[in-house]
């Protein structure tokens, strides 16, 4: 029986961690580049991941892991009046 080889497990272990790293930055890019807003919520409700679309509809950059729940202030409707939400 032969031995296991430390380097070999470890190499293998970087190639699946660079493979899922990669497949994930793809997920994020098709993400961000989609026209729908769209935002993610950590388990305590901070806003931990957010597209292009969001910041437009938003009118702002929120802090991600400091804002909550929605990264607007406010939003308006096109014609300017507040939205109602």
């Amino acid at each position: 029986m032969k031995a296991p080889n430390a380097f070999t497990n470890i190499r293998t272990d970087d190639v699946i961690y660079t493979q899922q790293i990669s497949k994930l930055a793809r997920v994020t890019e098709f993400i961000d580049d989609l026209p729908a807003a769209i935002y993610t919520c950590d388990r305590n409700g901070k806003i931990d991941f957010f597209n292009q679309a969001a910041v437009d509809l938003w009118g702002r950059i929120p802090e991600i892991g400091k804002d909550m729940w929605c990264g607007s202030c406010k939003m308006y409707n096109s014609d300017g009046t507040p939205l109602n939400y």
